[in-house]
């Protein structure tokens, strides 16, 4: 949904061959089946690179949650985490450990989104270019 994922997505097409799409069409695909069929599928690693950070770009948002929630029982954890912070003093080892927990998704997204990404080069047969 940003500029940034069009201009991701814009610059992984056009890396790819445009023999793929002649070829498809001389097998007769219409449009939409060179997209869904070939297309599409050796995207598979850019789309996962923008689905992650664009996960993580929404699970560390700190600005609008801060204009829109007024509750604090409906806080997103980057909320949560300031709020807990005294006006004058801060627990230092209590913030420490909730970042740490914060970090504990993030972690393992990295690791599975990063799986799909060397599994998904390796597929295509376009990475080291």
């Amino acid at each position: 949904g940003s500029a940034f994922g069009t201009y991701l997505m814009r610059q992984f097409f056009a890396t790819l061959p445009v023999d793929l799409e002649e070829a498809a069409i001389l097998d007769g695909c219409s449009p939409w089946q060179v997209y869904w069929r070939i297309l599409l599928p050796h995207a598979k690693p850019a789309v996962m690179v923008l689905a992650v950070l664009t996960w993580i770009n929404v699970w560390n948002d700190f600005l609008w949650p801060l204009l829109m929630i007024q509750r604090k029982s409906i806080a997103t954890l980057t909320l949560g985490l300031v709020w807990m912070q005294g006006e004058y003093v801060a627990e230092w080892p209590v913030l420490m450990a909730a970042s740490m927990l914060m970090l504990a998704p993030l972690i393992v997204i990295y690791a599975v989104a990063q799986r799909a990404f060397i599994s998904g080069i390796a597929a295509t047969g376009f990475g080291g270019r």
